[in-house]
């Protein structure tokens, strides 16, 4: 009883010690920048400077009052000598004042963090965020709240202010990994920078403590960030530490505290934020983004006057940017389910948006707790480290709890008592639901027994210090959990399964299991699709192809759906974030303000383009290029009548007339920039324009056919809705009757397919699946329930008709989607079971070379059986061998091939196998073949001797690296041999350059024999 009693008593003070003293006031300064140059050419820099100040008044243990007020701002473009930190005399600047509202707003702190942020419901979005930025920099996890599982995890014990661990934090910048390093304030550098520790003597009986945080964005939850157009082959995660070589991330946090790490002041907090990138993507020189928020302890006095609480308060569940919404008229921080003192969520997919306040803190009391067990049990993602730290997973801890170096020991006892306490200590910190979880292989059953005890009592517990503690960031365990199974050795979870770290091959595999059972949750938004480039294609192996959120419990928000913009209508413009022209006007898009009406500014600018196109050499001096990228940024804030508006006034058709006056040809050609800055822009009313242009024959033919072409590269938001209407209008017979247009609109749309929803590397690293999660599911029925049987039937009529032409449109088209299910509709054709031409059967080999690229796997066998038949014609046979190459074989495989050459009755296969083996032995320099070469090596002996002349068909294969410009090269040159002719009967070229790990588009030919000979002849048109 006694016992009790005293643990109750110390549990209670411990709890009670925190870093602010009741009844005093705190004043900080706040001082930010932020700056951009291209620091390693010139000194030069532009951007903004801020200051304010912050007072704050503790009310109770945890939770805060504060209010910013004398916010100002100041705009520089100046030289900068000792580079962005260099002090700049007030005397320079001109202030402006902030529109901010400085009203109050409370901070609900837990152990240091930063639990609930509780403003004002009118406090528009951007401010809310600024405030955001603010609070981030108050927010010490000293008691490693947030723990997470690493090796390298050292707790500060036994009164020691020496340490290093990782938590899972949420700032402003999102909800990442972040390890902190502990350690004393030396003397000699609070003598030479006083400003770390303004008022040391606040210290009291305890000392100087100096406290990093390094954030790793490549191991994140939720990563707030807006992407678009890379592709699968380039080496990026979007907003993480580092896309390819040519962008680089980071954010540095120095909080220095006066105390003890129980019972502290916060003497300074200052965060530096780095954004390094190559502005042509493969120099040295750098251009850099910076920015840099300080807060300085100014005083601290006893509080004279009372801080009110916000008025008609609404609680923020985390310190994550929030995507404001560009087109609503107030432009308040309307977050899902975040009051939870007023009426019901908006957000349906809460389980408890009909219930009253208490129940709606609960609720995310228990999903936060939900999501810290999941952590704690080590079979979160978490327990892997990101590619910057891979060593630092633990893959074999029984639980998620690295202990202090002070009691390193692998008992299960004491494992057990370290997880309680995180379980305890968190109980409302994280989300995710146990509930669907599989007890982990590591696990004990006691302890997941305990496990679910803790979970059901934490249910029933209505703490007033846990209210509405739901991070809001949860979806970014949707939104960029994804990026983390770009790994291609990530065995544990195949590329289609959504996963919450870029974790390396370390990872265990109860941190693979969960990715899988978080899949099955987040999967109606599918956050992030992986980016695994092995078996991104099939999606088949993936773990979940549910498209709801059922599978998970009742008290589990699909908090992606929450936090991820809503997905675009077909006559509405997208919500993308951060853009200039959607949130250049106080957070919303530029036509919210008086002086921009987009409709006459559209028309304005395509009318300017007209007149300058009159007089070709002036397009330069006008800047015509310029005005028609700003036309078509216009064009993407446009919803669909505003579109429809513009071009009813612009549309200006050509005159049939030989001649035409100068006036009405400029009319047309402003028409015409309006037409295609529509196609540029890649938004759902941008597409529903075009159709209804189609449909109604305002354009038509190759002018149609040009304006369709161009989606696969243009389209932003390629949603369900959007891929349908495509595929409806490519159906019609508007479409169908036109030459030109027929052909390329079927094309467009089978490449959009497999980009949207077939490669799912693709669409998560092409598309911002961090601000709408994934756009398709990846899993999309309607690629093998509507698209290929209506492709497989169109070419079964053609093939019946006799239609070569309609042949090779649709064997190319189901190329395009690359889904593994189109070999079922080829077999029938390649086997001889329905009868085709040798040059149809040899197309869809062919066909098949996108599927070989992005599902390697699935295509090598197929591929291999087709070049083993030895008595199919040659070319198909060849033909194989060139796309076989594309799959990277095995050293067996190509052994198998090399060996062949000696028995194989075909001269001309002998030759390609040949040359494709020697080139891939001999010519690939680059590093990213060194595995095709290594293996091209080990066959390369077992091949014939014999010499085969040009005549024969031929596979050559080259690659170099330019290391000294961050650049590499590879190129293929195939040809099929001719029975009768030196001159190849066909030819394929492909190139590609890798810009500092971004892989440029390749550029492709096949070349037919007659237009080679035509070339020949008489040279290049």
């Amino acid at each position: 009883m006694w016992k009790a009693l005293l643990f109750a008593l110390l549990v209670a003070a411990a709890s009670a010690e925190h870093g602010w003293k009741s009844g005093s006031e705190y004043k900080y300064q706040v001082r930010g920048r932020t700056l951009t140059a291209l620091h390693q050419v010139a000194n030069q820099y532009a951007g903004v400077l801020m200051r304010a100040q912050l007072t704050v008044q503790p009310k109770s243990d945890n939770l805060l009052t504060a209010k910013v007020s004398n916010a100002e701002y100041a705009k520089i473009q100046q030289q900068l000598p000792a580079g962005w930190g260099t002090p700049i005399p007030e005397s320079k600047l001109n202030y402006h004042s902030l529109p901010v509202s400085s009203k109050p707003f409370q901070i609900k702190l837990k152990n240091g963090i930063v639990d609930e942020l509780i403003v004002s419901k009118n406090v528009p979005t951007w401010e809310v965020n600024m405030l955001k930025g603010i609070a981030s920099q108050l927010q010490v996890d000293t008691q490693a709240e947030n723990l997470i599982s690493s090796r390298i995890n050292n707790k500060p014990s036994h009164g020691s202010v020496n340490g290093v661990f990782k938590t899972m934090e949420d700032d402003v910048t999102g909800e990442c990994e972040v390890m902190y390093d502990i350690s004393p304030l030396p003397q000699y550098q609070l003598q030479s920078r006083p400003e770390l520790a303004p008022m040391p003597q606040l210290r009291g009986d305890g000392q100087l403590i100096d406290i990093v945080k390094t954030k790793n964005f490549s191991h994140c939850e939720q990563r707030p960030g807006y992407n678009f157009g890379f592709n699968a082959l380039t080496d990026v995660k979007p907003a993480s530490n580092q896309m390819g070589e040519f962008m680089a991330r980071s954010s540095v946090s120095r909080v220095v505290l006066s105390g003890n790490l129980q019972r502290y002041t916060i003497q300074s907090s200052v965060t530096t934020n780095k954004v390094i990138l190559s502005p042509v993507l493969y120099n040295n020189q750098k251009g850099m983004v910076v920015s840099r928020m300080n807060l300085t302890l100014a005083s601290v006095s006893s509080s004279n006057s009372h801080m009110e609480a916000p008025t008609n308060p609404r609680k923020i569940k985390d310190l994550v940017y929030d995507y404001n919404d560009p087109f609503s008229a107030s432009n308040n921080a309307d977050l899902s389910d975040e009051s939870s003192s007023s009426s019901s969520s908006s957000s349906s997919s809460s389980s408890s948006s009909s219930s009253s306040s208490s129940s709606s803190s609960e609720s995310g009391s228990q999903e936060k707790w939900q999501k810290k067990q999941k952590r704690s049990n080590g079979t979160d993602a978490s327990s892997s480290s990101s590619s910057s730290s891979s060593s630092d997973s633990s893959s074999s801890s029984s639980s998620s709890s690295d202990s202090s170096s002070d009691s390193s020991s692998s008992s299960s006892s004491s494992e057990s008592q370290e997880n309680q306490r995180m379980h305890s200590a968190a109980a409302k910190r994280f989300r995710r639901s146990l509930k669907n979880q599989d007890a982990s292989s590591s696990s004990s059953s006691s302890e997941s027994q305990e496990n679910q005890k803790q979970k059901h009592g934490r249910r029933n517990n209505t703490d007033s210090s846990s209210s509405s503690s739901s991070s809001d960031s949860s979806s970014g365990s949707s939104s960029d959990c994804s990026s983390s199974s770009s790994s291609s050795s990530d065995s544990s979870s195949s590329s289609s399964s959504s996963s919450c770290s870029d974790s390396s091959s370390s990872e265990s595999n109860e941190s693979g299991k969960n990715r899988k059972i978080r899949s099955n949750r987040n999967n109606t938004s599918d956050s992030s699709s992986s980016s695994s480039s092995s078996s991104s294609s099939s999606s088949s192996s993936s773990s979940s192809d549910s498209d709801s959120s059922s599978s998970s419990s009742s008290s589990s928000i699909d908090s992606s759906e929450e936090w991820f913009q809503s997905k675009p209508k077909m006559n509405q413009a997208p919500k993308h974030p951060m853009l200039p022209y959607f949130v250049g006007y106080q957070g919303s898009n530029i036509a919210a303000s008086s002086q921009v009406n987009p409709v006459h500014a559209v028309q304005k600018i395509a009318q300017q383009i007209g007149q300058e196109l009159q007089q070709p050499s002036q397009i330069p001096e006008k800047a015509t290029l310029a005005k028609f990228t700003i036309l078509a940024r216009l064009v993407r804030i446009m919803d669909a009548k505003q579109i429809e508006q513009a071009a009813r006034e612009l549309y200006a058709p050509a005159s049939k007339s030989a001649s035409q006056s100068q006036s009405a040809s400029a009319k047309n050609a402003a028409w015409k920039a309006f037409r295609d800055a529509v196609a540029q822009a890649g938004t759902n009313p941008a597409l529903s324009a075009m159709k209804e242009w189609i449909e109604n024959h305002k354009v038509q033919g190759e002018e149609a056919a040009e304006l369709l072409a161009v989606l696969p590269e243009t389209t932003r938001t390629p949603t369900r809705e959007y891929m349908d209407t495509l595929f409806s209008l490519i159906k019609k017979s508007e479409v169908q009757k036109q030459q030109f247009l027929n052909t390329s609109a079927i094309l467009s749309f089978a490449n959009l397919v497999r980009r949207a929803q077939v490669d799912n590397a693709t669409a998560y690293t092409r598309y911002p699946t961090h601000v709408y999660g994934r756009l398709n599911p990846k899993k999309a029925s309607a690629v093998t329930r509507d698209y290929i049987p209506y492709f497989a039937q169109q070419l079964k009529s053609a093939v019946q008709n006799g239609d070569s032409h309609k042949v090779q449109v649709y064997t190319r088209a189901l190329g395009n989607i690359a889904h593994p299910k189109i070999l079922a509709v080829f077999e029938p054709y390649l086997e001889g079971q329905k009868p085709v031409s040798t040059f149809q059967r040899l197309h869809m080999v062919v066909a098949l070379n996108k599927l070989a690229k992005i599902s390697p796997k699935v295509a090598r066998p197929v591929l291999f059986r087709v070049y083993q038949n030895a008595g199919d014609a040659s070319e198909i046979r060849s033909a194989a061998v060139f796309l076989l190459m594309k799959t990277n074989p095995p050293a067996s495989m190509l052994q198998r091939m090399a060996e062949f050459t000696n028995q194989d009755p075909s001269q001309q296969v002998r030759s390609v196998v040949k040359s494709a083996i020697e080139s891939a032995a001999n010519n690939l320099q680059s590093q990213d073949n060194q595995e095709l070469a290594q293996n091209a090596r080990a066959a390369v002996d077992m091949l014939n001797a014999t010499i085969n002349g040009p005549q024969y068909s031929k596979l050559n294969l080259k690659s170099n690296d330019v290391e000294e410009m961050n650049l590499a090269y590879q190129a293929a040159l195939a040809t099929i041999g001719s029975d009768d002719s030196y001159i190849p009967s066909a030819a394929f070229v492909s190139a590609r350059a890798n810009l500092g790990g971004f892989q440029a588009s390749r550029q492709k030919r096949l070349l037919d024999l007659q237009e080679i000979l035509w070339e020949l002849n008489t040279g290049p048109a």
